[in-house]
């Protein structure tokens, strides 16, 4: 069985992360509010990502609530970073200040794996050269996202580009996309993969999962061969 890891979704408050963890797993389980200051204590949610396994993702405190309870609440946020395998790190309006620069040390000095989201970016794109900027000064990946996507499409494309970045991210440091076929594909295997492709599949491309699975086929050194189940015969 595969090990457990731990996400936690970091940010400001406002910045969208009960959102973006709602999204990310179709199911209402983070407050969400316009009100500043809504989540107190870590949500946890548990869900599967195919090519990494079992998953717990955390909602924490914004990160910027210098009340005196809202210290409390932003301590509690960074004692999860000691749980957890890689960090979602949110920010807006392309505005990356002391709170994130902050963060981005820590999670530097504890070697834990990061991905820089600009969330709601529906609203304000992500700045460019911001990004470029971002990448080459503390080597991090930054994406965009917006969990106020107007198309179905368009959603379902942004949640699985930043799960391609959350599998890119645990395979490079704990190496978790060697169980998907080990032991049952070989150098010079043949192997036949069944896509069925209905009308849910996005139209013109294959999704993450399916990806995933030709490439660890393809790194064993075996020959993939994907067909529709009624080509199965």
């Amino acid at each position: 069985m595969s090990k457990v890891k731990f996400i936690g979704v970091f940010g400001k408050r406002n910045t969208g992360k009960s959102s973006l963890i709602n999204t990310i797993t179709g199911q209402d389980v983070a407050i969400v509010s316009h009100t500043p200051g809504t989540t107190t204590d870590p949500v946890r949610k548990r869900m599967e990502i195919f090519g990494v396994g079992p998953v717990v993702i955390i909602d924490t405190a914004g990160i910027d609530d210098d009340s005196e309870l809202g210290a409390l609440r932003v301590e509690k946020s960074k004692q999860i970073i000691n749980q957890i395998d890689i960090a979602i790190l949110l920010f807006t309006n392309n505005q990356l200040d002391n709170y994130e620069k902050d963060l981005i040390k820590q999670f530097k000095d504890e070697d834990i794996p990061l991905i820089l989201v600009h969330n709601q970016s529906d609203i304000i794109p992500l700045d460019r050269k911001l990004a470029l900027e971002i990448t080459e000064r503390y080597g991090i990946d930054v994406i965009e996202f917006s969990c106020c996507m107007l198309g179905e499409d368009e959603q379902r494309e942004a949640v699985e580009m930043l799960t391609s970045f959350i599998v890119k991210e645990l395979q490079s440091s704990y190496n978790v996309g060697t169980a998907l076929f080990e032991g049952l594909v070989e150098a010079n295997y043949l192997v036949v993969l069944v896509f069925p492709v209905d009308s849910e599949a996005p139209e013109g491309r294959i999704i993450l999962p399916q990806v995933n699975a030709i490439r660890d086929i393809l790194d064993r050194g075996g020959v993939s061969v994907v067909l529709q189940p009624e080509a199965l015969e």
